[in-house]
């Protein structure tokens, strides 16, 4: 059985990876719930879904490429969040003509390509979980996702920002990726790390329904898209290391590679946090991860040296801080290169670790300074095209005079009337 090694990227840990596993009777009972479930509902819509995130091993069951397809129907959540935000929704996105919006039925709708004027095209519809009924589930033309959220954020306004996602990168094979978001309460003092994850404990918020509502979907999901997968991978382990984050009140921001076409986003957003108490933060935060979705090379790689001082570990993070900010930038009407340049002086200033603690700032300005010396074109960056054939390692040799001048020369910044710039020096070589 091949082993799959899978990697995940979160903005508070590089390279931590979590081999988590849970016996496999528990597994089956999940699977048992949700079948008698969905026995007693014949009304119910099957509706695949879910997340994942660490390190497989060769445990229980293995889905390959040759598996037709198998599909488990997941369990319809019974006590849905309100969805009084989510009925009868007239034009959520501007950009789309009503007019000329095909008829929504269960499994199409119109598809957005990426340009500043979209045409539309029939395809499926990302899955929204919790299910509402067809008529009154939010119109969205994108496909590739599927949304799990059982946070206080509403699902339209994440669909938002994955038009705008959509708008920037558009792969010719597409990457399947699964966003998993919920809530987590205060962190538990004395603050320690959740139990089998590296992340800090707090409490738990999700019911028990809806936990296996999550789990159930996960799995259906996992066994409905394995084959994008050229090689197996092991559903079980990644449930229920899925679990064990979930039971032990982890708070990731982290995006898992199951294979190169298939992702899960996991964010699960603390209630004292700036992610729940500030929506620009759970913005950025979002589509950071779902950036690193889109990266196809993040461990395809040869690396000479410690990852921690390679490219890949600026190229990569830089890469997705700078999306984000652009992005949130240009929704604000700011300048997204003076806000790239702000944040990354800030960092500057806070210590000498900022190449391990904040490569996603001093990244992003290095890429920033790569463009304005024309080493590379900032459309590679937000289409995620610079990340397709491992460039990052294969052309940009970190010990050449060329790259040597940008990791020496992007904290020189200068600020007029709080527009940041590069400096001359910065720019010359």
């Amino acid at each position: 059985m091949t082993i799959v090694f899978l990697l995940f990227i979160s903005c508070s840990s590089i390279e931590e990876v979590i081999s988590t596993n849970l016996n496999n009777d528990k597994s089956e009972s999940v699977e048992e719930e949700n079948n008698l479930e969905m026995d007693k509902s014949d009304s119910k819509k099957n509706v695949p879904s879910s997340k994942p995130l660490p390190k497989i091993s060769s445990k229980s069951e293995s889905t390959s490429k040759s598996t037709t397809n198998p599909t488990q129907t997941p369990i319809p959540y019974k006590e849905l969040k309100s969805t009084e935000s989510k009925k009868i929704v007239t034009n959520p996105i501007p950009k789309l003509p009503p007019t000329t919006t095909p008829k929504i039925s269960a499994t199409t709708t119109p598809k957005i390509s990426a340009t500043t004027t979209p045409k539309i095209s029939a395809t499926k519809i990302p899955t929204l979980v919790p299910q509402v009924p067809v008529e009154t589930k939010l119109k969205f033309p994108l496909d590739d996702l599927t949304l799990v959220n059982l946070s206080d954020y509403d699902d339209q306004e994440i669909l938002i920002l994955e038009q705008l996602i959509s708008e920037k990168i558009n792969h010719t094979d597409k990457t399947k990726t699964i966003s998993l978001i919920y809530s987590v309460g205060e962190i538990i003092l004395p603050e320690r790390e959740a139990s089998g994850t590296p992340f800090m404990a707090h409490e738990v918020l999700l019911k028990e329904e809806q936990i296996i509502f999550i789990l159930s979907n996960l799995r259906s999901w996992l066994q409905t898209n394995s084959s994008q997968c050229s090689d197996s991978i092991e559903i079980g382990n990644i449930v229920s290391d899925t679990e064990t984050w979930i039971r032990s009140g982890a708070d990731p921001s982290s995006m898992s590679v199951i294979c190169e076409d298939l992702r899960i986003v996991t964010i699960a957003i603390p209630s004292d946090s700036g992610m729940a108490n500030e929506k620009k933060e759970f913005q950025n935060t979002y589509l950071h991860e779902r950036y690193h979705a889109e990266q196809k090379d993040m461990e395809e790689c040869s690396i000479n040296g410690e990852f921690r001082f390679s490219n890949s570990l600026w190229f990569n993070e830089g890469a997705a801080h700078y999306f984000s900010t652009t992005l949130l930038a240009e929704m604000e009407g700011k300048d997204p290169y003076s806000e790239i340049l702000r944040m990354a002086l800030i960092a500057s200033k806070e210590g000498d670790d900022i190449i391990i603690g904040q490569p996603d700032k001093w990244g992003a300005a290095a890429l920033l300074l790569m463009t304005k010396l024309n080493d590379l074109s900032e459309e590679s960056i937000m289409s995620a095209s610079l990340f397709n054939n491992c460039a990052k390692e294969n052309e940009y040799d970190k010990n050449s005079t060329q790259i040597k001048h940008i990791t020496n020369s992007w904290y020189l910044i200068e600020e007029n009337n709080n527009i940041f710039t590069f400096s001359e020096k910065a720019l010359s070589r």
